[in-house]
C-alpha cells in the first residue's frame, strides 16, 4: 500500500507496531525518524542554494540549513573556506579584528561568522545541504 500523506504514514506505523498502547506516540516516532534522516542522510536531492548580502560579522543561515557544502562571493567567485573556531579567534587577535574581504567563515551559534568582517556589503553565495521537508 502507498503511503500519500500523514495519516496513512501513522496508520502504516500503527500496523507495524501491532499495539495499541502506543498510538500517542507515533507522531514523536515520526519526529525522531525526521530528526535522524536530517542528522545522518546527504543526498543531492537535498543540496540547495542561497544567495544573500552579508556586510556584518555574522549573517543568518536558511531556515532549512543542516550542513555547507561550498560558499564563494558572488561578485567575483572568490571562495570562503571553512576555518575553525579556535584558527578564526586566533587571526581575529593576531589581526586585531581587521576588516576586509571575507575569506573565512564558520557555523557560529546557529550563524554564519566571516572573517574577515566585511568592509562593505558582499554577495555570498552559499550550497548547502537542507533539511527534509516535514512529513
Amino acid at each position: 500500500m502507498p503511503i500519500t500523506n500523514y495519516t496513512e504514514l501513522q496508520s502504516a506505523v500503527a500496523d507495524f507496531l501491532n499495539r495499541d498502547d502506543l498510538t500517542a506516540t507515533i507522531p514523536t516516532f515520526i519526529d525522531m525518524a525526521e530528526a535522524s534522516l536530517n542528522r545522518d542522510l546527504r543526498h543531492w536531492r537535498n543540496e540547495n542554494r542561497a544567495i544573500a548580502p552579508v556586510n556584518s560579522r555574522y549573517s543568518a543561515l536558511p531556515s532549512d540549513f543542516v550542513e555547507p557544502i561550498r560558499m564563494e562571493l558572488a561578485d567575483d567567485k572568490t571562495r570562503v573556506t571553512l576555518m575553525s573556531h579556535y584558527e578564526m579567534q586566533q587571526q581575529r587577535e593576531v589581526t586585531n579584528d581587521k576588516v576586509g574581504k571575507p575569506i573565512n567563515y564558520n557555523i557560529t551559534q546557529g550563524e554564519i561568522e566571516l572573517f574577515p568582517t566585511p568592509d562593505g556589503t558582499y554577495t555570498l553565495e552559499m550550497y548547502y545541504y537542507g533539511k527534509i521537508p516535514e512529513l
